[in-house]
């Protein structure tokens, strides 16, 4: 996928904020609004405390289903 391409070519995520992330891009990026980027979550028990729905997403990136965190 070309986002991944362009994540190789030295983007990084500096700085976090709650669960805000700063990224910063290489000269000469284009990436521009609309692009798709992506992040794994490092605390899974995070997203179960924080977010009263979960997504599941396909290898498309389209919402299959919600997942309940709360009864």
């Amino acid at each position: 996928m070309p986002w991944r391409q362009r994540w190789r070519s030295g983007h990084r995520s500096p700085q976090f904020n709650g669960h805000q992330a700063f990224l910063s891009v290489p000269d000469g990026a284009r990436l521009v609004p609309g692009d798709l980027i992506c992040f794994g979550i490092s605390f899974p028990c995070t997203a179960f405390d924080k977010w009263p729905v979960i997504p599941v997403i396909d290898h498309g990136y389209t919402v299959t289903e919600l997942i309940r965190t709360y009864i």
